[in-house]
């Protein structure tokens, strides 16, 4: 016997998902945190390096195991989120269809492992591929899912399932490096954990969107449903196999070109970003959806502020990244990571666009216009490749992170161009919000530079810097009437006019 779907709620609103997006953010950030760093230690440069390598490999594998599935689900439940039975039909469509992707993906992966290692001459690459290669599955299905409830304005339940993943996962990789697996152990730890998300997750959507039709599964296809999401799935199969080697190819250059132990100088600041990323992902599966012309029709108002906002946070990271990248790589992942922290200051363009990334490229997908970011991705792409291969056997290692870096200074503005055409709102005020939140940076730069120098850092010192440095940081927006202190109390005051009212 099928039960209908729960009826759709009233939309929450854009502020009330934000705060828990952030939160799902905050969670994946705080639990990788602590399991990166601690693997990182126990591993040591070389197997971490293997470790990386593999995980890299197996991005590229997630490409096709994605297929663009995801985000063309997401974009059609997000327009039709007052019809249950449609989003279940489009979830069940899309589950059919990233386990078909996926287990291709996983088993090319599994027979290709150890050609793969003997091409990169360190037969060690073969297990920690195989590991990943079982996480594929389970991380594809997780992903589908938490898009699902994203554009279900239903963020509150990726809360849940992100910490039970989580913690699965940390407890897993820890248990099974600890008892001596190396690499291999920590990509079997990933995949015991999104195999218990992936399992939380089927639960969770058959309680929301019900058994109609087959929520999860059913013997029954639906051919319109599926030509749709595959149709919008293609362009986004290409967009996000190019983005996917934007992201991942200095790992593989540097594995090719330098050595594995290499990789690990690099991947280790590199997985550090992962916060500052969460950050703008957690506005993205806020505001992006909120860009439809569903119900209220796009809400460009709150993508500018988005805009904005993520500017100056992501602007107040980068001194730190800057000026103490020494003791900041020192103190998390020991002296044997010395090189790392060049790394990690040259990534610090890059954590000033990360925020916005996700929030204008995946603005540009709602809007059903995923082709166009083709070119963009292809643009990113071949600056990045050029930058890698002509300087990493010259300069070594920070090459990569030059190249990464100068990738996103292309493809985040052509982006936010798009967003633009389509949407119509100025851009002068986020370029003048770009040029103060970077005099606050330098400001704040040089009061870092002052009290802790660029060497080492004592506690007080950072607690010193940190505090008087966010002081000129925040002094220098308010000077240039970036920011205005009347502004919370207005909007206060708005607030509890509409509460009255209601």
């Amino acid at each position: 016997m099928t039960t209908q779907p729960a009826a759709a709620p009233a939309e929450a609103s854009i502020a009330r998902n934000t705060v828990f997006a952030l939160l799902v953010q905050a969670t994946t950030a705080a639990f990788t945190a602590a399991t990166t760093l601690v693997v990182i230690r126990l591993l040591g440069p070389e197997d971490f390096g293997i470790f990386s390598l593999a995980f890299g490999l197996a991005a590229i594998a997630g490409l096709v195991a994605r297929f663009g599935v995801q985000a063309s689900v997401a974009r059609f439940i997000a327009e039709s989120r007052s019809d249950p039975l449609r989003c279940a039909v489009l979830a069940r469509d899309g589950l059919r269809l990233v386990l078909l992707t996926a287990f291709l993906a996983a088993a090319a992966l599994v027979v290709a492992a150890p050609a793969i290692a003997n091409a990169y001459g360190d037969s060690s690459l073969v297990w920690p591929l195989r590991g990943m290669a079982i996480s594929l599955i389970a991380e594809t299905v997780l992903a589908l899912y938490l898009s699902t409830f994203a554009a279900l304005a239903r963020v509150s339940v990726n809360l849940r399932l992100v910490f039970i993943e989580s913690v699965a996962e940390m407890t897993a990789t820890l248990a099974l490096v600890v008892a001596g697996l190396g690499a291999a152990g920590a990509a079997f730890g990933r995949a015991i954990g999104y195999g218990v998300g992936a399992a939380i997750a089927v639960v969770a959507v058959v309680r929301i969107l019900g058994r109609v039709s087959g929520a999860v599964w059913t013997r029954e296809g639906s051919a319109g449903s599926t030509r749709r999401i595959v149709r919008y799935a293609f362009p986004l199969f290409v967009l996000d196999g190019l983005y996917g080697l934007y992201t991942r190819v200095d790992v593989l250059l540097v594995g090719a070109l330098v050595s594995t132990t290499a990789v690990g100088v690099f991947a280790a600041p590199r997985r550090l970003l992962a916060p500052f990323e969460g950050i703008g992902l957690a506005v993205s599966n806020s505001v992006a959806p909120r860009q439809t012309s569903s119900g209220e029709g796009p809400r460009v108002d709150a993508l500018t502020a988005g805009i904005r906002w993520l500017v100056i946070l992501h602007a107040a990271f980068v001194p730190l990244l800057v000026v103490w990248a020494k003791p900041i790589t020192d103190v998390l992942f020991g002296t044997k990571y010395s090189d790392s922290a060049a790394v990690l200051r040259w990534l610090a363009p890059y954590v000033l666009l990360t925020g916005i990334n996700p929030l204008v490229s995946n603005t540009v997908n709602f809007l059903g216009r995923a082709g166009r970011r083709i070119p963009i991705a292809l643009a990113a792409l071949a600056v990045t490749v050029a930058i890698d291969v002509v300087l990493l056997p010259r300069i070594g290692v920070k090459a990569a992170a030059i190249g990464l870096s100068a990738g996103l200074w292309v493809y985040v503005p052509a982006h936010l161009y798009i967003c633009w055409q389509e949407l119509s709102f100025p851009l002068r005020p986020i370029f003048l919000t770009l040029l103060r939140a970077l005099m606050a940076a330098a400001a704040m730069a040089g009061i870092l530079a002052l009290v802790g120098g660029t060497e080492t850092v004592s506690v007080g010192e950072a607690l010193l810097g940190v505090t008087l440095g966010l002081l000129a940081f925040g002094a220098i927006l308010i000077l240039t009437r970036e920011i205005s202190l009347r502004r919370p109390r207005r909007w206060l005051g708005l607030r509890r006019a509409r509460l009255l009212k209601q």
